[in-house]
Order: C-alpha cells, then structure tokens, then sequence
C-alpha cells in the first residue's frame, strides 16, 4: 500500500494562520487511529484526527479529518 504526500492549503500561509485543515479520502477502511496519527506525523504536528463513521449505520468510511501545524 502507497500513500502519496499530498496537503492542500485553504488559506496563506503566516505567522498567525500556521494550520491546515485536511479532509482525505481512500485510505483502507481496516486502517486504525493510531495508525492514521502515524502516517501522518511526518507532515506536521497533529492538532486534532479523526476517522470518520456513517451515522446511520456506524460503519467505518475511508475517509478522514485533520488539522495540522505544518
């Protein structure tokens, strides 16, 4: 399995706006949170991750959400 280093920025960067906020998709549904941390840590400081579940079933997607200090 591969993954690509991808982040798109929203906004510029600056001293006073130093986060990124990430929505990835297509990672395996059988990937966990800390392994998810993992992949990602190389990219920046972790602010907040999170796998995403369907509420109306409480499957696991393979998608994902995060804010970095890049």
């Amino acid at each position: 399995l591969e993954f690509r280093r991808v982040l798109f920025r929203s906004r510029p960067s600056s001293e006073t706006i130093k986060g990124a906020n990430l929505y990835i998709c297509g990672f395996p549904k059988s990937m966990t949170q800390p392994e998810l941390d993992e992949l990602f840590q190389q990219c920046g400081n972790i602010i907040t991750s999170r796998i995403l579940y369907d509420n109306s079933t409480g499957i696991k997607r393979n998608n994902c959400s995060l804010i970095l200090d890049i």
